[in-house]
C-alpha cells in the first residue's frame, strides 16, 4: 500500500520515538523482518534511514509487516499504538496482486498469483478443512517470515526448485493424494511456490498420516535440520507459539533437541542468597505481589531472542562440593558472573575455584523430560581470571574460558549494549540455573522495582533461587542490562538485586575490544 503524506509522517514520527538508536532499528528489521537494514535503507542519520526504511516499506509493500514488527520490538511505545489504532484498518486492506514474477534469486515475498493447488491438478480433488483439523491461525508477518526462510533455502540448492518442492513434501509424510496433487502446482518461481506451498499447509490443518503434527509442522519438520542456526531458531519459535506440533512428546523433544528455555514459574521460598540487600523499593506486599506477574511470551518474536541468548548461559559446578552458579558469554571465549560464585566462603581461593569451574552449556528440560548433560567447559587455567570486583562493590568476575569452546556450534555471546539502562517498572526477564537445575526462564512485567545509577546497582521481583546467581537479566527486548547477585526475605516479600551490567562495561571494556 501507499501511504499518504500525513501517514508516512506520523509513521516517520513513531519509529524516530520507538527505536532511539540506529542499533535497535537494526535489530528490529533482522529479527522481525529477516531483512538487513544496511542493505534497504541508508541515510546520513536516523531520520535518514527510517525515512527510507518507510519507503522500502511501501515499494514492496510490507507497511502492515514494518508496523508489526516495530510494535513487536517496542509494543509500549504510544505513538506506534496511535498509528496503528488509526490506520491498522485500512493498512490491512487485502492489496491487487501482480502477476509479476520473482526470479530464482530474489528470495522476497511478494503478492505473487497463487497457484490453485486443490483445483487444477489432475486426480482427486482435497476438500477444505473442518475446524476439527486445527488450520494453525499464523499472523501474516510469522507465515511471511516461513515463507522466506523457506525460499532462501531452496535458492542455494544445486536442484532445480520443482525438485527440491517434491523432495520436501514427500518426505513430510503427507497423504500420496496430495503429494500427487503438488506435484504439478510448482512454477519455478520461488518465492511464490513458497508462498503457495505455506499457504497450502495452513489450510489442510493436521495431517491425516501423522496426527501428531499439523500439515506445516511436518513440512517445517523435514526442513529444520537443513537451516542454518538463525533460521533454525525462527522456526522452532514458531512451531511452539503456533502448536504445529500436536503431540506433546514430540514437542517435548523439540525443546530438548533445540534448547528452547520456556516460561516457569519458581518456587517462592526464599533463602538469603549473596550479599546483604540494601532495600530501595517498595515494601508493601501488595505492590511486590503486582510486580511478580508472570507474562507468556507475547509473540514469536520474543521467544526467538530468547532462544538465541540462552546459547551464552551456562552452569557453573564444582567436583564434591553443593556450590553452583550461572555464568554467560559476553565475548567468544569470556565468561561472566558473580564474584562469590567463585568464592562462596570466607576463605575460598578464588583462583583455585576458577581452576577448579565447570561450565556446562545447554543443560534444558521440557516439563516432562529430565535435562540434557549439555557440554562442558573449562576456564583458561591459573591465568583465567581478568578482572574482579568484590561480592560487597560490583561483585563480578570476568574469566576465560578454554579455546576449544570458539569451534562449538550452538554456543556463542549474547548480545549487548553496555547504553542500555533499565528504567523503574520495567519488564525484566532472567535466564538462569536454580538450584543447580536445567536452564529456567522467569518472567515479570513491571518487575523492576529501583534502579540505582550512582550504586550500579538494580532492584526487582523477578524470580530466583539458589543457582542464580551470576545470571543475566533483560529488558522486554531482550537486551542485556544486568547480572543478578543476591536475594533476601522480608516480611513484605522477597526481594532480589543484580549489578547494572553499564557499571561493570566500564571495569572490563578492554577485554571485549
Amino acid at each position: 500500500m501507499k501511504l499518504n503524506g500525513s501517514q508516512r509522517k506520523q509513521l516517520h514520527t513513531a519509529l524516530l520515538d520507538a527505536f532511539p538508536n540506529v542499533s535497535s532499528l537494526d535489530q528490529m528489521v533482522s529479527f522481525e523482518l529477516s531483512e538487513d537494514l544496511n542493505a534497504i535503507a541508508y541515510g546520513p542519520n536516523r531520520s535518514a534511514i527510517i525515512f527510507e526504511l518507510i519507503r522500502w516499506a511501501e515499494a514492496q509493500g510490507r507497511v502492515t509487516d514494518l508496523v508489526e514488527a516495530a510494535l513487536a520490538q517496542n509494543r509500549g511505545n504510544q505513538l506506534l499504538q496511535k498509528f496503528d489504532q488509526e490506520f491498522g484498518p485500512f493498512q490491512r486492506i487485502q492489496q491487487p496482486v501482480t502477476t509479476t514474477e520473482a526470479s530464482v534469486s530474489d528470495v522476497a515475498i511478494s503478492n505473487q498469483p497463487e497457484a490453485k493447488i486443490l483445483t487444477e491438478p489432475s486426480g482427486p480433488r482435497i476438500s477444505a478443512p473442518s475446524k476439527s483439523q486445527h488450520p494453525p491461525n499464523l499472523r501474516k508477518v510469522d507465515a511471511d517470515r516461513i515463507e522466506r526462510i523457506l525460499a532462501k533455502y531452496v535458492a542455494v540448492q544445486p536442484s532445480t526448485p520443482q525438485d527440491f518442492f517434491n523432495f520436501l513434501v514427500s518426505r513430510a509424510g503427507l497423504p500420496d493424494v496430495w503429494v500427487q496433487n503438488l506435484r504439478g502446482t510448482w512454477r519455478g518461481a520461488i518465492p511464490m511456490d513458497a508462498h503457495n506451498l505455506v499457504k497450502f499447509a495452513k489450510e489442510q490443518g493436521v495431517n491425516p498420516n501423522d496426527k501428531r503434527y499439523t500439515t506445516l509442522g511436518c513440512i517445517l519438520n523435514e526442513l529444520l535440520p537443513y537451516l542454518g542456526f538463525e533460521d533454525r531458531v525462527a522456526i522452532v519459535a514458531l512451531i511452539i507459539k503456533y502448536d504445529l506440533y500436536l503431540d506433546q512428546q514430540a514437542l517435548d523433544d523439540l525443546i530438548i533437541r533445540y534448547q528452547v528455555p520456556l516460561p516457569t514459574r519458581l518456587s517462592t521460598s526464599s533463602k538469603d542468597i549473596g550479599p546483604n540487600i540494601i532495600w530501595q523499593g517498595p515494601t508493601e506486599s501488595v505492590q511486590l505481589q503486582a510486580s511478580r506477574k508472570q507474562p507468556e511470551f507475547l509473540d514469536v518474536g520474543d521467544l526467538i531472542r530468547a532462544i538465541q541468548q540462552s546459547t551464552s548461559v551456562c552452569r557453573i559446578e564444582y567436583p564434591n562440593i553443593s556450590v553452583t552458579g550461572t555464568g554467560f558469554l559476553v565475548a567468544n571465549n569470556l565468561l561472566l558472573t558473580n564474584y562469590h560464585v567463585l568464592k562462596p566462603y570466607a576463605d575460598s581461593d578464588i583462583n583455585a575455584f576458577a581452576q577448579n569451574a565447570l561450565l556446562r552449556f545447554g543443560c534444558f528440560s521440557s516439563n516432562q523430560e529430565n535435562p540434557t548433560n549439555g557440554q562442558t567447559f573449562r576456564t583458561a587455567g591459573a591465568n583465567s581470571i581478568l578482572s574482579t570486583s568484590q561480592s560487597d562493590e560490583l561483585d563480578y568476575v570476568l574469566l576465560q574460558i578454554e579455546d576449544r569452546i570458539q569451534a562449538v556450534e550452538g554456543i556463542g555471546p549474547l548480545s549487548w549494549d553496555f547504553t542500555q539502562i533499565p528504567t523503574e517498572q520495567m519488564d525484566l526477564n532472567i535466564l538462569q540455573h536454580p538450584e543447580a537445575g536445567p536452564m529456567k526462564l522467569a518472567l515479570s512485567s513491571n518487575g523492576v522495582d529501583k534502579v540505582l545509577l550512582h550504586r550500579g546497582l538494580i532492584q526487582y521481583s523477578t524470580h530466583t533461587a539458589g543457582g542464580s546467581s551470576g545470571a543475566p537479566c533483560f529488558d522486554k527486548n531482550w537486551k542485556l542490562v544486568g547480572i543478578h547477585h543476591a536475594e533476601r526475605s522480608r516480611t513484605f516479600g522477597t526481594i532480589r538485586e543484580g549489578i547494572l551490567f553499564s557499571s561493570i562495561y566500564d571495569r572490563i571494556q578492554q577485554f571485549l575490544a
